[in-house]
Parts: C-alpha cells; sequence; structure tokens
C-alpha cells in the first residue's frame, strides 16, 4: 500500500469555513519529554488555539508530574518561547491558505474566518527518583464550541501527556512530531495525514487512535455516531483507518464539519514498552478547496519540434518535475503509477519511483528508477492507477488524469567524454577502483585492457597488469566501476597515476551503452598515494660509557610509533625512548590506513681517553718549573690545570709537545687528555708542590734493548747533570761530572745501590736503584 504523507496544506493561518464564524478557546496541543541528565527533562509544550477565545501572549502555562507507582508528584511553570520550533515568532497563525479558495480575513487579523495561533512552553523538571510510569500532564479549558464529534465540545478541557520510563532504562526521550495537529482537508478527496514522528532513541513507535480526554483518566463524551476510531463521516470502505506502523491516517471525508482527533503513541525497546505519548488534534473538513490537477512540466525540445524533458544516454534515472507538490504516499513505490514505451512501442520496464526528497510529506518532482539504461531515441511516459489503487494525488486531494503524457528525448551522443576521478589509495597499494559517470560495454574490452594505460607523474608508462569490469556479468553487459592491478617499483615517489583511454589491440577505444566510441586520450582517473608518514632519526651516533641519549619523534593524530631493538626486541610505543645500550634502533611510523615508513640510528659507545701520566718535574733555581708526561694514544690534545680542576688551559709546550713550564712553583698541578677519537676529557694526572725529577728506581741490564741504562729524565732541560753511584758498601762504582744517559752498570752484580744526582751543580737528588738481569 502506498505511503501517503502530507495531505493538504498544514495550516499555519486562518481559514474560513461557511457556517462558522467564530469558535472559541484550545484547539489541539501535544506535550513531549527531552532527557538531558540524570533524572533531568526538558518539557516542551505546544498549544494551538483560535484567535477569538484563546489567551494571546500568555507567558506561562503550569504542568503536573506523578509517577502512581511511587506516589510522588509535583507541577512546574513552563515559559512561553520567543520562537515556535517552525522559525516564527510565538503567537504566529499557521497558514494553510494554498489549499483553501476562500481570502476573507481570519480572526487573528480582525476577520470572521477562523484562525489558529501557534505557542510554545519549555521548562527544566529534575525528577526525585527514577520510576517506569512518569507522567506529565497538561490540562486546559476549554475547546472550541464548534467541534462536531463531541457532545459538548465547548464545555469540555483538553487534556494531554507523555509518559516516560526512566527506571527501566537509562536515556530515554519521549517521541517528537513535525506535523502540526491541526490540518485542513476537503470534502470528496482522499486525503492523508502524516505525524512525521520520530524518536531520539530510535525506538519503535506504535500508533493507534483513542479517547481524547477532558482530564487524567477521564474521557470527553463523543456525539452519535462519532468515535474515537471513526470521528468522522467517511467513504467507507475504506472508512478512517491509521496505519499502526507509520501512524499515516488515510481518509475521504463526505461532510463538512470539525472533528477532534486523538491518536496514542505508544514507545517500545526490544519489545518492551517504555513510553507513550498523546497528542490530541483538530481535522476541519472544508467544503470549497482548491483542486488544481498536478501536470507533467515540459520543456520545448527543439530537436523533435515537441515539448517534453531530455534525458541523457545510458540514464537508468529519471527526474520528473511537476506543477504542483503530491503527498509522497500517493505515489506507488513500485513505480506502477507511471508507464513507460521506446518509440517502436516496446514497453521500459519501471522498478520503482518515489517522491524526489520528501521531507515534509510532498514535493514537486519524482524521482523514477528503470529496469535498464537508456538508448539515444524518444521516449513516451504516461500515468496510469496504480497497484495502490490512485494515481499520483497533490497536497490539495486532487489526483493527477490518468494516461497523462510526457515525452522523454535522448539525444544521440557525438562522442563519449569520461568525467575523470580522483581518488587516494594505501600508499603501498599495488591496485585500485574507479567508478565513471557512463557505462562502457564490457565485450568492448580487449583481454589485455590494452585500452586502457597507466602513466606515472612524469608521464613514464607503469606496468597495467589487469583490469575488469566490476559489474560485468551474463545478463549484465555493462559496467561503470572498474578495478585496476598495476606494478610500480617505487610508487611513492611516482603519484599521480594517470589511467588514460587509448586504442587498444582492437584499434578502437570502448564504447557506452549507446555504442558511441570513447576518445583516446581520455583521462579516468587521477590517483593519488597517501602520504608515507615521516619517520626521522637523524645520523648514527658515538656515545661515551655510562651516557645516555633521548630519540624522540612526532607523530600526527591517527599515526603509532614502534620502536625495536637490534630488529627483533620491541622496546615501546611511546613518541620518546631513552638509550643507555649499544646497537641499531628502529622507529617505525605507522598510520591509521596502514602506510608505514621507518628510519633506523646505529648507536656506538666509546671508553675515554686514558690519564696521561707525569713522567718529569722539576723546579729550578729560580723556582721556574717544569711539567712533563707521556704521550697517550688516541689524545689530541692535552690540558692542565693549577687551581683544583676549576680552570683548564691549553698545555703550552715550551720544551716539546707534551709538556708545560711555569716561572713560578704552582701548590697543585693537573693534567688530562683530550680526544676527537675517543670520549674525552680522560681522568687527570697530579702532582704537588714538592716536584722533582722522577728517577728511575730499577734498571734490568740484560741487552734486550729495553730498561737497559740508568735515565734521567729530561737531560736536555739541563746543563750539565752530574752522578755518582755507590754500593752497599758506600764505594763509588761511576760516576760522572756530564751524565749523558748511558750508564748500564756493567760488570756490577744484581743487587741494591744508592745514586746522588747533582742538576747545574746545585739541586741535589738522591735514592736507591736496583739492578736487576
Amino acid at each position: 500500500m502506498k505511503h501517503i504523507g502530507l495531505i493538504m496544506c498544514i495550516i499555519a493561518g486562518a481559514f474560513f469555513l461557511p457556517g462558522k464564524l467564530s469558535a472559541s478557546h484550545t484547539v489541539a496541543g501535544d506535550i513531549s519529554a527531552k532527557m538531558i541528565g540524570p533524572l533531568q527533562y526538558e518539557i516542551n509544550l505546544r498549544l494551538f488555539g483560535d484567535c477569538v477565545s484563546f489567551p494571546p501572549g500568555t507567558q506561562f502555562m503550569h504542568i503536573n508530574y506523578t509517577s502512581a507507582s511511587k506516589g510522588l508528584g509535583g507541577n512546574k511553570t513552563l515559559t512561553i518561547v520567543s520562537t515556535n520550533p517552525n522559525g516564527l515568532p510565538a503567537g504566529s497563525e499557521i497558514d494553510y491558505s494554498h489549499c483553501v479558495s476562500s481570502n476573507a480575513q481570519t480572526s487573528c487579523n480582525g476577520g470572521v474566518s477562523w484562525g489558529v495561533r501557534e505557542y510554545h512552553y519549555s521548562g527544566i523538571v529534575t525528577l526525585p527518583v527514577a520510576s517506569h510510569d512518569w507522567k506529565f500532564t497538561f490540562t486546559m479549558c476549554c475547546r472550541n464550541a464548534t467541534i462536531d464529534n463531541l457532545a459538548n465540545g465547548g464545555g469540555e478541557s483538553m487534556h494531554v501527556y507523555t509518559m516516560v520510563d526512566n527506571d527501566n532504562v537509562h536515556t530515554n526521550s519521549s517521541p517528537t512530531f513535525a506535523r502540526n495537529p491541526v490540518a485542513v482537508f476537503c470534502v470528496g478527496s482522499r486525503f492523508y495525514y502524516h505525524h512525521q514522528g520520530s524518536d531520539p532513541d530510535g525506538d519503535s513507535l506504535v500508533y493507534s487512535l483513542t479517547n481524547c480526554l477532558d482530564g487524567p483518566g477521564s474521557s470527553v463524551a463523543y456525539a452519535p455516531p462519532f468515535s474515537p476510531q471513526q470521528p468522522l463521516v467517511s467513504l467507507n470502505p475504506p472508512g478512517f483507518r491509521i496505519d499502526s506502523i507509520t501512524g499515516l491516517i488515510s481518509f475521504t471525508a463526505t461532510l463538512q464539519m470539525t472533528s477532534q482527533v486523538c491518536v496514542l503513541i505508544e514507545e517500545f525497546r526490544a519489545g518492551v514498552k517504555i513510553g507513550e505519548v498523546l497528542r490530541d488534534m483538530q481535522f476541519n473538513i472544508y467544503g470549497n478547496c482548491i483542486t488544481n490537477t498536478p501536470l507533467f512540466l515540459e520543456d520545448t525540445l527543439q530537436e523533435i519540434n515537441s515539448k517534453g524533458i531530455r534525458a541523457s544516454c545510458g540514464d537508468s534515472s529519471l527526474v520528473i518535475p511537476l506543477s504542483q507538490s503530491v503527498l509522497c504516499e500517493t505515489v506507488a513505490s513500485d513505480g506502477s503509477d507511471l508507464r513507460m514505451f521506446d518509440a517502436s512501442g516496446l514497453p521500459i520496464p519501471i522498478v520503482g519511483a518515489e517522491v524526489l526528497k520528501c521531507i515534509s510529506g510532498d514535493n514537486d518532482s519524482l524521482y523514477v528508477k528503470l529496469h535498464a539504461s537508456l538508448n539515444s531515441g524518444t521516449y513516451t511516459l504516461y500515468t496510469k492507477k496504480g497497484f495502490d489503487g490512485n494515481v499520483i494525488i497533490s497536497d490539495c486531494g486532487s489526483e493527477m488524469l490518468e494516461f497523462d503524457t510526457l515525452i522523454v528525448y535522448v539525444p544521440d551522443s557525438i562522442i563519449g567524454v569520461f568525467d575523470g576521478q580522483s581518488q587516494q589509495i594505501r600508499c603501498d597499494a599495488s591496485d585500485f577502483t574507479f567508478r565513471i559517470n557512463q557505462k562502457i560495454a564490457c565485450n568492448t574490452i580487449s583481454t589485455d585492457a590494452s585500452e586502457f594505460k597507466l602513466y606515472n607523474k612524469l608521464g613514464a608508462p607503469i606496468v597495467l597488469d589487469s583490469l575488469v569490469g566490476l559489474e560485468c556479468s551474463p545478463g549484465h553487459p555493462y559496467s561503470r566501476k572498474f578495478k585496476v592491478w598495476f606494478t610500480d617499483t617505487n610508487p611513492s615517489y611516482n603519484f599521480p597515476l594517470h589511467l588514460i583511454l587509448s586504442n587498444g589491440t582492437d584499434s578502437n577505444t570502448v564504447q557506452n551503452s549507446c555504442g558511441v566510441y570513447f576518445a583516446p586520450g581520455d583521462t579516468l582517473a587521477w590517483i593519488y598515494s597517501r602520504p608515507i608518514p615521516a619517520a626521522l632519526l637523524g645520523n648514527d651516533t658515538s656515545l661515551c660509557n655510562a651516557d645516555t641519549l633521548l630519540l624522540s619523534t612526532s607523530i600526527s593524530t591517527g599515526q603509532l610509533a614502534v620502536w625495536t631493538h637490534n630488529e627483533s626486541n620491541f622496546i615501546s610505543t611511546k613518541n620518546s625512548i631513552l638509550v643507555s645500550n649499544p646497537g641499531s634502533y628502529v622507529l617505525t611510523i605507522i598510520d591509521s590506513f596502514g602506510c608505514k615508513n621507518s628510519d633506523t640510528i646505529s648507536i656506538y659507545f666509546n671508553t675515554y681517553v686514558i690519564a696521561p701520566s707525569i713522567i718529569f718535574c722539576f723546579t729550578g733555581i729560580n723556582n721556574e718549573t717544569d711539567y712533563e708526561w707521556n704521550s697517550v694514544w688516541g689524545a689530541s690534545n692535552y690540558e692542565v690545570s693549577v687551581d683544583g680542576e676549576i680552570t683548564w688551559i691549553p698545555a703550552n709546550n715550551l720544551f716539546g709537545p707534551l709538556s708545560h713550564a711555569f716561572n713560578y712553583t704552582p701548590q697543585q698541578f693537573n693534567v688530562r687528555s683530550l680526544s676527537t677519537v675517543l670520549c674525552s676529557p680522560s681522568a687527570m694526572s697530579n702532582t704537588n708542590s714538592n716536584c722533582q725529577i722522577i728517577v728511575p728506581n730499577c734498571i734490568t741490564p740484560n741487552g734486550d734493548g729495553y730498561n737497559d741504562e740508568f735515565r734521567i729524565p729530561s737531560l736536555d732541560h739541563f746543563r750539565t747533570i752530574s752522578l755518582r753511584v755507590y754500593n752497599t758498601w758506600g764505594k763509588v762504582i761511576y760516576e760522572s761530572d756530564d751524565y749523558k744517559n748511558n750508564w748500564k752498570a756493567e760488570d756490577q752484580p744484581d743487587g741494591n745501590y744508592f745514586y746522588v744526582i747533582k742538576y747545574d751543580g746545585a739541586e741535589e737528588q738522591k735514592g736507591v736503584l736496583k739492578i736487576m738481569r
């Protein structure tokens, strides 16, 4: 059965009903509860009142809330909202005039024709506890005295409510309705009213006709023969009906009247009822409506000297404009309201139809779906009574004429042209899928796909391994969607790729569904690689023992950093790591698309250069002092300090590259090594102010060339050096007044000896010497 939507005019203003010059008080209303926090609800009340007696501009309305199961309740004052949900100021007159033929002024503007204003009130209620039966209610006296289906309309109050369960479910708001609860219909026309209801929590809604209330639990009295299920006089069958799932109300009124209609909307979640809403509505059946018949809107088709609409070769759907809005529910979804034939009289199957962009229940364009694509030529489309029992009906209740005809013209294509498509693929992808704006005949694609060429951004060809039409299959000879496999040895630097149409091995390109060949050189797609994540650790680094190095990276949203050591040892997924061991460290950045990039840094650990040994220290007559030290492997320079390592200065090398001389005697002397290849500075060697020449205390004169002589360091610092050597008996066994480091203890046995050295005939130094062979 058809989904029939918004019926005629949703009233939003005043209208004239012959014989009904005025009305009084409340016309219609509904109330909703929106959960905004635990036990907290925003209550919204919509009221519709006639312009004669309804209190205009009332700033406050009062609602009650109760839980029968908890024995709790309270009340709340709602405040008027300055702007109605439709964006108009509070108290604006609702308008339905395009379906009504009378232009009489309404009571809202000082006239006598019936007019209705809309008001919206809102407030916040905080409930004391959760309960399965919280009910928010509103009652107002009195209804219109001219309501025809109630026994005492003017003496009855209007009572509306919404009930929510916030005990069995944690989040629950009541449904809301976009369609006003006031509407006008015409005698003799089939009409449809759609609540346009929705539930913010996605709960299921069930609709049913029910008693209108004049207070909590108190039904109004209906005037015979009217009832909640038959609230007005309508053609029977089918009578006055409501669809329990969609809430669609349908009927054909046969008598002019004002009728009060109440609908109960129950809310279910997982099969359990968790709320309900009572809507109190007023339907006014008007006797003299505008009944313009909807027509096809046509353009002038000069090519065929006719009127109609144009379509393109390969189209499998049509958008058909109409002269006025039609009800969504009156368009048969199976497309049976329409028939279509080609120029030879062969039928073109229609598989579906709907009102285009049916948002408010009606629109002025149809969307028609065809079984197959159109070729060039002229087609005829006409209306027919569909399987739903009617032709398409306007929002004012007028039905389109059966066999109303529309010409659909599809011009010949001179040459096929594709709309190129741009898309992104993974950085490491070797395939991509693209879709084009026209269908390609599958049988015109060569088996080697030679009609398609792939080039990189430099214009160099990329190997196209395979191309298939994803929609090609037996019974489906055309495809718009294709998949390409390719081989590219360096894809991250070659994008974008260009897919170009070419003459294949059969000397042609490919055909569209109208049999037209596409032009060679047409670009079908531009393929871009998603950017490769940046991973950069810098150059390999050497560290000194016990030192550490912080390795870090910055990543974008959706990226992950993975650190490993020596290729296989996982370390961390943090943005930085502290390195204290040698080896190879790898950073891999992975983005949300699976693209990854890595960088490696090798960390080496060096030993410190060793400390030099002081081998000579001499203070002269004038307190000038000279220090010398041994050479250290790997040392590139040396520094000295005389203030306890606070200040270091380069060695002055006055007596050679491994020396430092002062014109005074420092209290303390330190020396250290510096290196450009090893870790530095070294530890230090030091001596105090009691500076003497460091003389060996043992020689081994065995003729092997090592330590054979008794050597006094730095002889060249002195003019003369005298040496006397004594045995343990005090006998001089060697003496020289100009010693040249040449005594080898010839003819002397191993044992202990004593020496006396004089420098420049002044400073004397004594010590023990051991001879060992």
